[in-house]
């Protein structure tokens, strides 16, 4: 396959991260070759024109980067909708990406979005260290990163320990909280006077809340305040699922490591999460069950490390493809693939032999239904291609990395999938991607497939089970649930195009390749 790069890519990140995210989407963008527009914050525009001018003193011509200054109006707005922009890069709420979908709906968006993160705590943790780690987490920053812990969850007697919550609440009383020109200060300012939100969690109780610190307004500008540690918070609350991006933390009671879990997973984000354990036991459910993009285990939950830790949620903390900033596939998504052009003269049959039985038994199969011998040729070069990438890459064991005393491990899970099979679709790239999900080998793929295309194809009963590989499939016009993933065959239908507004929905439009380093990454997240 070649990699085409999209043209224009537009950068939009935030102002908590004014240099490094603003960097790391512009290297991103240009590594894949593309021009790239960045949108600063206004917050701390100049902090990213000093950044933009050094790449530009490095090199980077003005023609493949520029900056521009725009507010968050509908100016800002038209520039995420233009139709000469490809695709978008955002660090930044749900609501903005949910913004920036209703003014392109089929705009390609990589967003890194909002988190409601928890740090699980179990009676079998070292509590001198979870109290440290929990006060970091939470007030790093003054709470305003989105991998900040705004819950911390404690389990079982726990929550009732007293010298655990004496250590805590010392832990961020000796946080000492000032401006940046102030070098003992280790929580700053917020950056600008509280939202609704922030205010109505640092001044307002809920049922059943206390404060075991109460947070207090230091100076007259409203953006300097002493964290708060609720006591109390409800799972279901306000609280407990609003992420409200500032220094107050709740503290959840659960009875139990799956009520903790239940908690924790409960959430409609799913950015970081961390537990602390000295239970192996413990730490391998958790990490078995819990449903975000970053684990940590007995440490902090902020602070990732490019590589090493790549960034990236789950649920509505990712809009988009999902790949992992920081990580290996980051910028495959800031371009299309496109298959080589083969000469097939004089190529004998493609070697099948290492690939699983099921899958050779299904490009077997499907020979006499294909149209032409080289569409069953792709077939196979594709069913090798996705085992050797399977086995490799989505499927290999872990490891821990470089690192003598800790571990980082990098693991794919599946990520379900609904195929919709258009009116114009082709058997061949039907079948393309029926191979790939069947080893990908997960029971809640489904294929969604238009009646005209049973009709244009005339395929019986028996031809479209051999088709579909055993997979569950239904014949509809048009879609009657709406999936988190959905990978079309053949044209888009009008009543996919009004699906894309939805945030929660990725639809993947591009060319199917022969290639499962490129289309198995649809599988996993």
């Amino acid at each position: 396959v070649v990699f085409e790069p999209h043209r224009v890519v537009v950068v939009t990140p935030p102002w908590n991260f004014p240099v490094a995210i603003a960097a790391g989407g512009v290297l991103a963008a240009l590594a894949a070759g593309s021009s790239v527009i960045i949108k600063p914050a206004p917050q701390v525009a100049n902090c990213v024109l000093a950044m933009v001018q050094a790449l530009w003193q490095a090199g980077v011509p003005k023609d493949v980067l520029q900056i521009a200054f725009v507010p968050d109006n509908e100016v800002g707005l038209s520039l995420i909708g233009h139709k000469d922009v490809d695709s978008v890069i955002l660090t930044g709420s749900y609501e903005t990406a949910k913004l920036f979908k209703s003014v392109k709906p089929d705009l390609q968006l990589a967003a890194e979005t909002s988190g409601k993160n928890a740090l699980v705590i179990t009676p079998n943790a070292d509590l001198d260290i979870a109290a440290g780690d929990l006060a970091k987490s939470a007030f790093g920053h003054a709470g305003q990163k989105c991998s900040a812990a705004s819950l911390g969850i404690l389990v079982g007697s726990v929550y009732k320990n007293k010298q655990f919550l004496a250590q805590l609440v010392d832990a961020v009383e000796s946080m000492k909280v000032g401006y940046g020109i102030q070098p003992e200060a280790s929580v700053g300012p917020l950056i600008e006077e509280p939202s609704e939100k922030l205010l109505r969690a640092l001044t307002t109780l809920d049922d059943g809340e206390t404060w075991l610190l109460e947070p207090k307004q230091l100076d007259e500008t409203g953006r300097l305040w002493r964290p708060g540690i609720k006591y109390g918070v409800k799972a279901g609350s306000f609280f407990q699922t609003t992420e409200c991006f500032g220094p107050v933390l709740g503290l959840v009671r659960a009875k139990s490591l799956k009520h903790a879990i239940e908690i924790q997973n409960s959430s409609a984000y799913g950015l970081t999460a961390g537990i602390h354990s000295l239970n192996t036991t413990e730490i391998k459910t958790w990490c078995e069950s819990v449903d975000a993009g970053n684990l940590y285990v007995n440490r902090g939950i902020t602070g990732a490390i490019v590589q090493r830790q790549p960034f990236g949620g789950f649920k509505r903390s990712s809009v988009g493809f999902g790949l992992k900033a920081g990580g290996p596939n980051y910028i495959l998504q800031f371009g299309t693939f496109k298959e080589n052009q083969m000469k097939f003269a004089g190529i004998n049959q493609f070697q099948i032999s290492g690939v699983k039985k099921n899958i050779a038994k299904h490009v077997q199969s499907v020979e006499l239904l294909m149209e032409s011998n080289r569409d069953h040729l792709l077939l196979e070069m594709a069913a090798a291609s996705d085992e050797y990438w399977t086995n490799e890459l989505f499927k290999s064991p872990p490891t821990a990395g470089e690192l003598t005393y800790e571990g980082n491990y990098h693991r794919y899970l599946i990520n379900p999938c609904t195929v919709r099979v258009s009116a114009d679709a082709t058997k061949a790239k039907l079948a393309r991607v029926v191979q790939a999900l069947l080893l990908a080998n997960h029971s809640e793929h489904s294929i969604s497939i238009s009646p005209e295309f049973l009709e244009r194809t005339s395929l019986t009963k028996e031809q479209l089970i051999v088709l579909t590989g055993g997979l569950k499939y239904v014949v509809e016009e048009n879609l009657e649930t709406v999936p988190s993933r959905l990978i079309l065959v053949g044209s888009k239908e009008e009543s996919v195009l009004e699906l894309e507004s939805n945030p929660d929905l990725f639809v993947y439009d591009l060319e199917h390749s022969k290639s499962a380093r490129v289309l198995s990454l649809v599988f996993y997240r």
